[in-house]
């Protein structure tokens, strides 16, 4: 266990741009130790992967349970702020059992159509369909114009 706290924590340090916070605790488990790695969601996004050997450097995000290189048009917004702050207001439930439930009988739906049915204005509702998506309840079906589906 130790090798693997000493390999994580290179990983979240040397490969990570800025360096990934990150908290373990052991368990036992049917007489095997096991180590549980928690990482809470960063203030300080984005986060590149860092390849030394190419001297490269890519973005991932969390889309779902997995990770992903997102399209430019969100690597973009991720790098000048707009998706560093997400706020969940007591209506964000409402908003998103709405937007599902409209998706049961529309195949997709685009910013401007979104923003309308929920009187925001564009920005916020990209960012809200953005914030679905790295839920994992959505999909981009296309970046130029953005247009979500349901997953």
């Amino acid at each position: 266990i130790e090798q693997e706290k000493f390999e994580l924590d290179k990983a979240a340090t040397r490969f990570c741009r800025p360096s990934v916070r990150w908290h373990e605790r052991k368990i036992e488990h049917q007489g095997k130790q096991a180590l549980i790695i928690d990482i809470p969601e960063s203030k300080r996004k984005p986060h590149y992967a860092i390849n030394t050997k190419k001297n490269t450097e890519k973005l991932y995000v969390r889309i779902g349970d997995s990770c992903v290189v997102p399209p430019t048009i969100i690597q973009k917004m991720l790098e000048n702020g707009e998706l560093t702050f997400t706020y969940r207001t007591s209506a964000y439930q409402k908003t998103k059992t709405d937007l599902l439930d409209y998706l049961k009988t529309s195949v997709s739906i685009n910013v401007p159509e979104f923003a309308t049915q929920q009187r925001l204005n564009e920005g916020n509702a990209r960012r809200m369909l953005i914030d679905f998506l790295f839920e994992g309840i959505l999909r981009l079906k296309s970046s130029n114009p953005m247009v979500f589906e349901r997953v």
